[in-house]
C-alpha cells in the first residue's frame, strides 16, 4: 500500500517528473508546491492518466500546457514541422510521457519488486482532468514549474 501524501511517495513523484523532463527535453524543475484547490481547467491543457495495478493500486496523472507538449515535442523530433502534425500524434506524445513518468515512478517506490502491471495510457477529457486535480484524503496534487511551463501531476486511488 502506498501513502499518496508521504514525504517519500512525493520526493519519487518528483524525481519522475524531473528526470523524465530533464531527458526528454533537457528542462528542469524550478519550482514545486502542493497543490490544496481544484484545478480549473483553461482549455490548452493536454492531459492524460495511466493506471497501475500492481505491485501497487494507484492512478498517475499528469497535465501541461499546449506550448510545454510542443516545446518537448520539437526537442523530440525537430525536423517535424509543427503545423504539419496531426493531433493524434500530440494525444499519442502525452500518454509516452506520462507512460515514461508512471514506470518510472513505479521503479521507484517498489525498486524491489520485478512483476509491475501498468495500464495503458488513457488521454482526459475535461471532466477527468477536473477529477485528478481536485485535491483530497486519497488524492494529491502536485504543482511543478518545468523551466518556463506549468505542469501538474496527481496521484490517487484506482
Amino acid at each position: 500500500m502506498i501513502e499518496f501524501h508521504d514525504p517519500a511517495t512525493l520526493t519519487a513523484l518528483e524525481k519522475c517528473i524531473g528526470d523524465t523532463f530533464e531527458g526528454i527535453a533537457f528542462a528542469q524543475i524550478l519550482e514545486k508546491r502542493r497543490v490544496e484547490e481544484p484545478y480549473n481547467p483553461k482549455g490548452d491543457e493536454y492531459c492524460s492518466y495511466i493506471e497501475l495495478t500492481a505491485p501497487v493500486k494507484l492512478r498517475f496523472f499528469l497535465m501541461m500546457t499546449h506550448d510545454h507538449l510542443i516545446e518537448c515535442f520539437s526537442q523530440v523530433y525537430p525536423d517535424m514541422e509543427i503545423d504539419k502534425v496531426p493531433q493524434e500524434v500530440f494525444d499519442d506524445f502525452i500518454n509516452e510521457l506520462t507512460n515514461t513518468a508512471a514506470g518510472h515512478f513505479m521503479s521507484i517506490v517498489c525498486p524491489e519488486k520485478k512483476d509491475m502491471v501498468i495500464g495503458l495510457p488513457q488521454n482526459a477529457d475535461k471532466q477527468a482532468t477536473v477529477r485528478c486535480l481536485t485535491p483530497g484524503d486519497e488524492t494529491v496534487v502536485m504543482y511543478y514549474k518545468v523551466e518556463d511551463h506549468d505542469l501538474y501531476a496527481s496521484l490517487a486511488p484506482v
